[in-house]
């Protein structure tokens, strides 16, 4: 919901200490008395802020891929539950479920609950994107070096020895520490989520603007410039633009205005990125029907 409705990604600020890019998203749920989706658990952190209504919510054991589930394309519900705490959360409250443990919340009476949601990169799709970033910086022409032993060795016919891998797996892994400059994983984690974050081409407005809720900026401090990484685009900025740059990483409002040549072009970079909107205006005029 925090990718349409401003006000709902306000609640990011509210747990600020987890680094923003880790940030998923918000879902929000409704249940009338007794409804739930069952027990199951998730790959991520989660936080469970009750909205309206009361919810209990019974935490189990913590789960891994052996454990029993039932089939479902998107929920991990488990075949059996044995709760070890249980929670009644009113408005306001709000519980905290790591990674991997098990949790059934069941509506008492009517409800809503908003799930903030943290989900980690994958290992694999951190070692794919530095990888990927390393061989576009790679010489093509680069060859892996014979030890300086060759010839000196008995070595079997086909066989490659102990000493052959470890070269090869360190002149790998030389190759990745002499070209990494960080900008794999600032790409990664800033990748959009939905498929309408493209370029825009048209001209930037004249009124205040914030970060769309749905925009994924992060940002990398790199000597005395910073990098900026703005739905999978990539720019340089003055480090005295870095202020400007965490108040829009704030959802606060920027007048264009009141901003420095640089940070104008860093507000037109953003701009062109699909990741700054007009100050918003409540109007649910399209939700009447």
């Amino acid at each position: 919901v925090d990718h349409y409705v401003p006000e709902v990604a306000q609640l990011r600020n509210c747990v600020d200490f987890i680094p923003s890019w880790r940030f998923d998203d918000v879902m929000v749920s409704y249940a009338v008395d007794g409804g739930s989706v069952g027990p199951h658990f998730d790959r991520y952190d989660v936080f469970l802020l009750q909205g309206e209504g009361f919810r209990e919510w019974s935490v189990g054991p913590l789960c891994d891929e052996s454990t029993p589930r039932i089939d479902h394309d998107e929920l991990h519900l488990l075949q059996e539950f044995a709760a070890t705490d249980t929670y009644l959360l009113g408005p306001g409250d709000a519980l905290y479920i790591p990674p991997g443990y098990a949790h059934w919340g069941v509506a008492k009476g009517e409800c809503t609950t908003f799930s903030l949601g943290f989900r980690a990169p994958t290992l694999a799709d951190l070692t794919a994107s530095l990888a990927d970033a390393t061989i576009e910086k790679l010489n093509p022409h680069l060859l892996l070096e014979d030890l300086k032993s060759l010839g000196t060795e008995n070595i079997a016919q086909g066989e490659i020895t102990d000493g052959q891998l470890a070269n090869a797996r360190a002149a790998v892994i030389n190759a990745i520490n002499a070209l990494n400059d960080g900008d794999w994983l600032g790409m990664l984690v800033s990748e959009p989520k939905y498929d309408d974050q493209t370029e825009i081409d048209d001209p930037m407005p004249d009124a205040p603007l914030m970060l769309d809720p749905s925009a994924r900026v992060v940002w990398h401090q790199q000597s005395h410039q910073v990098r900026v990484y703005a739905n999978g685009a990539a720019t340089l900025i003055s480090q005295f633009e870095k202020p400007l740059l965490i108040t829009l990483c704030e959802s606060q409002l920027v007048d264009p205005g009141s901003c420095s040549v640089e940070g104008i072009a860093l507000l037109h970079f953003l701009w062109r990125a699909n990741a700054l909107m007009e100050e918003y205006e409540e109007d649910f005029d399209e939700f009447d029907d």
